[in-house]
């Protein structure tokens, strides 16, 4: 699935290389800078174990086991009296790591085995089947997202052993905040395939912004006046029809993400002129870069956004 979520628009990248007085002046390049900015996001994404900074809609497949779960690896014995009092208990696996940065699960299944004959749906909550870890949700200093489902002590459901027997649908990504400037639809969207949206005030947007119409996500490609060519139902969700005056959000990304996809878009932009060379100037007066270098440092300011997974979601 296509990520379309740039963490740099536009007009903030030509004001992060002109000015604001000047950038006021430049409106042409748009396609070009969307391209570097696209690319620059690609590689935070990369950076930080191919997540997405946001919202994407859809289901993940897990292993959960290849064999007997079983925590305790201790030979067992059923019969106590018979092994000198010894007893060892079987446990069940409850715990699932998983691989992406998770916002909220819609759907959990959890099916009997590779086969996939029988499955059963799993229900959140503490008097229920699973939780989802951190418990603190939004109050704790990660944000909102969570990084393990887990078995509650009270469900009498479990995770199967075998090759993708648990599925979990739900949106997936850091944050799914979205900018207080928002504006409505000035017409009614009444297909699912036009790539023309009319709205009351695009001065908000820029071309790389990732909205929310209702359940849709659109992606915007380019501006004219208070007409936004987009790319419908991006990011998992689905185009739909939308009423006029509907309101029009789009996402936003944490400060330094942004601060990150535009550094490195910047280097993109300078070795489209630069080519090759890696040299600006010449003779004495040259100055020797290294793109790659500048490009990494700037990458891995965002080093504490990488997960450690130990599994990557597989438990054995």
């Amino acid at each position: 699935m296509t990520v379309y979520h740039t963490y740099s628009d536009a007009d903030y990248f030509r004001e992060s290389l002109a000015g604001t007085a000047y950038a006021s002046g430049w409106t042409s390049d748009a396609a070009q800078l969307l391209v570097l900015l696209e690319r620059a996001s690609q590689m935070v994404n990369t950076f930080v174990g191919n997540q997405s900074f946001g919202p994407t809609t859809q289901t993940r497949s897990y292993d959960v086991g290849t064999g007997p779960l079983v925590f305790d690896d201790r030979p067992f014995f059923p019969n106590v009296s018979a092994n000198g009092g010894i007893e060892t208990t079987r446990s069940r696996h409850a715990v699932l790591p998983l691989d992406r940065w998770l916002l909220s699960a819609t759907t959990v299944t959890s099916y009997s085995g590779t086969d996939r004959t029988t499955s059963e749906t799993l229900t959140e909550g503490l008097s229920n089947d699973y939780l989802l870890d951190p418990y603190q949700g939004t109050q704790n200093d990660l944000g909102s997202r969570y990084w393990r489902l887990k078995l509650t002590t009270e469900t009498t459901k479990a995770f199967n052993a075998g090759q993708q027997t648990l599925t979990i649908a739900g949106v997936w990504g850091w944050t799914q905040d979205t900018a207080p400037d928002t504006t409505t639809l000035s017409a009614a969207i009444t297909s699912t395939t036009a790539t023309t949206v009319a709205v009351t005030s695009a001065a908000v947007f820029s071309p790389g912004n990732t909205l929310i119409v209702d359940s849709e996500q659109m992606y915007v490609r380019s501006i004219s006046t208070n007409d936004l060519t987009v790319i419908r139902g991006v990011n998992g969700t689905t185009a739909a029809t939308h009423s006029d005056a509907s309101t029009v959000e789009r996402y936003e990304y944490p400060s330094d993400v942004v601060s990150v996809c535009s550094d490195v878009a910047r280097v993109l932009y300078r070795d489209r002129d630069l080519g090759i060379t890696e040299t600006l100037g010449s003779g004495e007066a040259g100055i020797r870069v290294r793109s790659r270098v500048e490009i990494m440092d700037a990458i891995r300011s965002l080093d504490h956004y990488r997960v450690s997974q130990n599994a990557a979601g597989v438990i054995f």
